[in-house]
């Protein structure tokens, strides 16, 4: 496997679309001890990980991202990087999502598509957090057929909808940092 490090972002560019598992350090801790966890996730984006940390800035971030997703997409908001990602030339893109608040920190990241089919960054992060931060909360809205899984792990809020109907549909991951002390 090999490792880029551009800024505070790291690229690991493997050849299989799975995660490797957590090292032994990683095991569930007491919740004292979970400052001491990273604060970092992977995302598997055009099977190459990018490991997401809270530190990242949005330089760093644009840099291994249109490395690996091409040009970004033209937005207004100078804060906010956008790419739309077409993982299969028959299905709709996927969109890929990085804001930052007004000091510079990270503030949130989405990844959105129509259904799991069309975010092969969701299902795999969701593959990830069950595998390491167990299954996770869900809730049900019946009236928008959906399901939310609301994980928190290493410093981070993750919450991935799925379900709906037709153009209603969705498989969206919202990823927000936690608020530390």
């Amino acid at each position: 496997m090999n490792t880029l490090v551009v800024g505070t972002v790291t690229l690991l560019l493997i050849s299989c679309p799975a995660f490797a598992a957590p090292p032994a350090t990683a095991e569930k801790k007491p919740a004292a001890a979970a400052t001491t966890q990273p604060q970092e996730f992977p995302l598997l984006l055009k099977n190459k990980e990018i490991v997401i940390r809270r530190t990242a800035d949005l330089t760093s971030i644009e840099s291994g991202l249109t490395a690996i997703l091409g040009n970004k997409t033209d937005i207004d908001d100078k804060n906010t990087l956008q790419y739309d990602v077409q993982f299969d030339p028959g299905q709709a893109p996927y969109t890929v999502v990085f804001s930052w608040d007004k000091k510079g920190s990270l503030a949130h990241i989405s990844l959105d598509a129509f259904d799991e089919k069309q975010n092969p960054p969701a299902r795999e992060l969701k593959r990830w957090l069950t595998r390491n931060a167990g299954p996770g909360k869900t809730t049900k809205n019946k009236k928008a057929e959906t399901t939310s899984t609301t994980w928190t792990h290493r410093s981070w809020r993750f919450v991935l909808t799925e379900g709906g109907d037709g153009e209603d549909s969705t498989c969206s991951f919202e990823i927000t940092p936690l608020k530390t002390k």
